[in-house]
């Protein structure tokens, strides 16, 4: 719960009654005395200073230019919503001036503002357009569905609140692009915002209703209808104003659930549609979420069995698909579910599948998985065939005579091997039916007395292609290298690889095992042109030189020797092993083979390894160093689990003194109220909570001799927040003496236990802390010491059938000694409520909602017709009774009792049209 004052909105109110509102609140002042004024801002300062909501900085000069600070804010908007905060809890922020004391302690309490920290609320930082549209978004309950184009909005936690603002017009933005967030906001663009937040004009006409899983009320459904949404509370209810007449779909969202919608909704002038809707059954299980589909042959609709089946996902950091999961088909049917992949598949998102199998072209898309089916049936994929083709041609040696013999291979772009044949006595070459796709393909021919000769052509699928290749006299290279510094050496043991590349398909390669001081390498047979020779090895750094072959060539140079690096993780597969510099780059990955990597070539120096996972927590190793000529191993990295949960500690101390507060109780409560967490300070004044699911929480600490603190606390995964500290004030010195009486003074025996007082942070029904019992020999009377200041929800279990327990919420401020004398009606004192809901035809309306509404707009009961009607009794007070039926305009009566049976005129429901 939260200091927020409860109301229930009379959506039955008609045009004129809104339009007599709006006229109440017309400016009765001009601001033609600030000189800074100018039009564009004058109708709002008006209507700002008319309802004494602010005065300008001084009598002459409103201040529109100057950036408003959070506390002035604060201030304006606790007086535009009439919160004085009197009795608002303590903020607990320091750094609030005693001008805003009261606003930001009922803005807090109500849920509308938060701080910069736990202590600070920000109070003398400029406002920004950001958090502005936040606050007046919770303020005014403003809510919208629309399309932003916003770059610096979109993904933010501003989103949501800038789209309330642009959908009911308010601002359109400062760009076209942009909202800019980050930008302070001027005083006289603030009133501009708070004014026309504040005339909102709010439609009488609307839905309204329950969510239901069978007959389970869904609490935090959201509801939405015309770019306007609202969420259900704890009984299911809602309620959704300010809807155009006219039709509608409606959308019900709840976790968990498939989106239910509703089409031609209409929505009625002046009026309030039944809206009321049971999500059974739509539960989604995402455990079963799968991908399958059936690959056949195009050309002949056979299955395909055997074709693989990849899934990828885009890595955002990577910038690159990344392997989900692969699978093969099992006569032409292929499934993907969660089993097969190695990080969960997610509703709505986005991958991309491809098909594979020799002898057809691949079949690659991007899918996007359904939002809210788990089973995801593609449409089938037929592969087509690869057409076959001829290659021919004929190979002569440099004089022009055919030569016999020769070795011929097709090598496609990424160095496959294709097919391999050898000439004939003419010096001819034939590659019969291979199935080539278009693109460019190297040709190598060897042949002893000539270069090995390396040529491209291009391949048009199905057309047969001629390549002829006149050889070369071939030449020797001989290379040699030496280290860099004449004090090095090369690793004796180690093998070093020597390459000659024709742009990037090696056409030779020579491995030697190192000697101290130099290594030697000879190719013979090189054609001329131009290549490249990429020396390598584990101990040595990976350098190429360019070489230009015209005849014999020596090639001289010198490289450095290199260190290696391995290491082990206790996951044998699938996590990614980075190679970090003292600089924080990136210089080699790997991956982890039965739970093993090692990295080569690795220049001497300083480095850390970082090893990670889809399903595990990055971990990164101390630094080393890396030496030449040798191997270092990194100690064995552990890899935990993802953490899912964050882990939060601190400690409570008194303002001021700082004195450790020990005993205290730190809790936290989820989104919806409910007790997640709680942990008892100790002796020094510490607590500390694990495995708190990521979200933000309410955190209530309470204690012997101090004020009840509240503050919001957001918890990420992973987190391990060990600084999160409390400053309490002292106090916690009220009492609460409660004595029970009948209508006539005398005294009413109470159960045991009977008296229970509950803080306004938590559920009474279910209270764990913040909770105060009667005692065992309690009667009548009892007083409960060392409140804290605060609001309490009390309830008296009266011992005797013959009176009615009782609710109440009782408020006492700090230090107070408050007397409370309850007097308790007798059962017999609750009068009857007779009322009947029928249809246009006059017949009676089973399974309609009734609420029944307090007279402070609170929900007392609700119930569910039978043959028209409801058993109901009411002690004496004024009630709402709201009936709610699919297909009808929802009614409303309102009914008072008064020492005596009420029988409600006849509810007819009028269908809507």
């Amino acid at each position: 719960m939260s200091y927020k004052p409860k109301t229930h909105r009379k959506f039955m109110a008609t045009a004129a009654t809104a339009t007599l509102v709006a006229t109440a609140v017309a400016p009765v002042a001009s601001a033609a005395e600030f000189t800074d004024v100018s039009s564009k801002y004058k109708e709002a300062v008006d209507y700002l200073v008319a309802k004494e909501i602010t005065s300008g900085l001084t009598p002459t000069q409103f201040g529109v230019s100057k950036e408003i600070k959070r506390a002035d804010a604060a201030v304006m908007i606790a007086k535009a919503l009439g919160l004085d905060g009197t009795n608002a809890p303590a903020s607990g922020f320091t750094d609030v001036p005693d001008r805003a004391v009261k606003a930001v302690n009922a803005l807090k309490a109500a849920g509308i503002v938060n701080g910069k920290t736990a202590t600070t609320f920000g109070a003398h930082d400029s406002l920004t357009r950001g958090e502005m549209a936040l606050i007046l978004a919770k303020a005014y309950e403003i809510s919208g569905d629309v399309e932003l184009k916003f770059t610096d909005v979109i993904g933010t936690r501003y989103e949501a609140a800038v789209q309330a603002m642009v959908a009911n017009e308010i601002t359109s933005g400062k760009t076209a692009t942009s909202f800019a967030v980050g930008q302070n906001i001027t005083r006289g663009e603030f009133a501009i915002f708070l004014h026309k937040a504040d005339t909102l004009e709010v439609l009488a006409s609307g839905i309204a209703g329950f969510v239901f899983d069978g007959s389970k009320p869904v609490t935090g459904a959201t509801v939405k209808i015309a770019g306007k949404t609202a969420k259900t509370n704890e009984e299911g209810y809602y309620e959704l104003l300010n809807v155009q007449p006219g039709s509608h779909t409606v959308s019900v969202e709840a976790n968990g659930y498939k989106t239910v919608t509703a089409a031609n909704v209409k929505v009625v002038a002046d009026e309030v549609t039944s809206f009321t809707t049971d999500i059974d059954g739509q539960e989604i299980d995402t455990t079963a979420i799968a991908v399958s589909g059936v690959v056949i042959d195009g050309e002949t609709g056979a299955a395909i069995n055997g074709a693989d089946v990849t899934l990828e996902s885009y890595d955002e950091v990577a910038k690159a698909w990344t392997k989900v999961a692969g699978v093969t088909t099992i006569a032409g049917s292929y499934v993907i579910d969660q089993e097969d992949a190695s990080s969960k598949l997610q509703l709505g998102a986005e991958y991309r599948l491809t098909v594979s199998f020799d002898g057809y072209k691949d079949n690659v898309q991007t899918i996007t998985l359904d939002s809210q089916e788990v089973a995801n049936v593609l449409n089938g994929i037929e592969l087509d065939d690869i057409e076959v083709l001829d290659i021919t041609g004929t190979v002569t040696d440099a004089a022009g005579k055919v030569v016999s013999g020769a070795e011929v291979t097709v090598y496609d772009a990424q160095g496959t091997e294709v097919a391999t044949t050898t000439t004939n006595t003419e010096g001819k070459y034939s590659v019969a039916d291979v199935q080539l796709v278009s693109g460019t393909y190297n040709v190598v021919v060897d042949h002893a007395g000539s270069a090995v000769s390396y040529t491209e052509f291009t391949v048009q699928e199905g057309t047969n292609a001629t390549h002829n290749v006149k050889l070369e006299a071939g030449y020797t290279v001989s290379a040699g290298f030496g280290t860099v510094s004449l004090s090095d050496s090369f690793n004796a043991e180690a093998t070093y690889t020597l390459e000659i590349l024709n742009g990037n398909t090696v056409i030779g390669k020579q491995d030697v095992t190192g000697s101290d001081s130099t290594l030697s390498f000879d190719f013979s047979r090189i054609a001329p042109g131009q290549y490249t020779l990429r020396l390598s090895g584990d101990f040595v750094e990976t350098k190429e030189f360019s070489v230009t072959v015209d005849g014999n060539e020596t090639v001289e140079e010198r490289v450095t020797p290199a260190g290696t690096v391995s290491g082990t993780t206790a996951v044998a597969n699938g996590v990614k092993v980075d190679l970090i510099d003292v600089n924080g780059n990136v210089v080699d990955s790997t991956e982890v083979v039965n739970g093993t990597y090692t990295f080569t070539s690795v220049s001497a120096g300083t480095y850390k390894v970082q090893a990670s996972g889809a399903d595990f927590v990055a971990e990164t190793s101390a630094e080393f160093t890396v030496s030449k000529n040798t191997n270092t191993e990194v100690p064995a990295l552990d890899l935990d689990n993802v953490v899912t949960t964050g882990d939060v500690a601190g400690y409570v101390r008194t303002s001021g003194t700082l004195t450790a507060v020990a005993g205290a109780t730190v809790t936290y409560y989820d989104e919806k109220g409910e007790e997640v967490a709680t942990v008892t300070t100790n002796a020094s004044g510490a607590y500390s909570l694990s495995d708190l699911a990521a979200g933000t929480y309410e955190v209530v600490v309470r204690g012997t001799g101090v004020e009840t603190y509240t503050t919001a606390q957001a918890v990420k995964a992973g987190d391990n927040l060990s600084a999160v500290n409390y400053a309490v004030t002292k106090g916690g010195n009220a009492s609460l003496k409660l004595s029970v009486v009948d209508s006539e003074g005398k005294p009413v025996d109470v159960a045991i236990n009977g008296f229970d007082l509950a803080d306004a942070f938590v559920d009474p029904t279910s209270p764990q802390v913040g909770t105060w019992e009667g005692a065992a020999a309690v009667s009548n009377t009892i007083t409960f010491n060392n409140l804290p200041a605060g609001t309490y929800e009390l309830n008296i279990d009266v011992a005797s059938a013959e009176f009615v327990d009782v609710e109440k919420a009782v408020s006492v401020a700090k230090g107070e000694a408050a007397e409370l004398k309850i007097v308790v009606d007798k059962v017999a004192a609750q009068r009857d409520v007779n009322f009947r809901v029928v249809d246009e035809a006059n017949a009676n309306v089973n399974g309609a909602k009734v609420v029944v509404f307090k007279a402070d707009g609170s929900i007392k009961e609700i119930l569910t017709t039978s043959a028209g009607t409801a058993e109901l009794a009411l002690v004496d007070g004024n009630y709402t009774l709201a009936v709610y039926q699919n297909g009808y305009l929802a009614a409303e009566k309102e009914i008072t009792v008064a020492g005596a049976a009420v029988n409600v005129p006849v509810i007819q429901l009028t269908p809507v049209k």
